[in-house]
């Protein structure tokens, strides 16, 4: 595991953790913007990892497409429950 990767993957949790904390707070749509960039941000570094030969599947990277699961989740959550205000 390099510095880079652990790097990553605690600003992954670090910001999957403030998007968490918006949607508790009741910040429906800033939580949703958040949990979009944290889905970005994942993705990007993933794809990074994938673009160079050779490299193995590690538990940073299995920890960072759970985290953007969680993030696809919430936010398709988030926008149900901002839908069910309006009507």
């Amino acid at each position: 595991m390099s510095c880079l990767a652990d790097v990553n993957i605690h600003n992954a949790m670090k910001a999957v953790s403030q998007a968490l904390s918006l949607d508790d707070g009741s910040r429906r749509h800033d939580a949703y913007v958040h949990y979009l960039q944290c889905v970005q941000y994942i993705v990007q570094m993933l794809l990074k990892d994938a673009q160079i030969p050779g490299t193995k599947v590690l538990y940073e990277i299995i920890c960072n497409i759970f985290y953007s699961n969680i993030c696809m989740r919430n936010s398709k959550h988030s926008m149900k429950k901002k839908l069910l205000v309006q009507q």
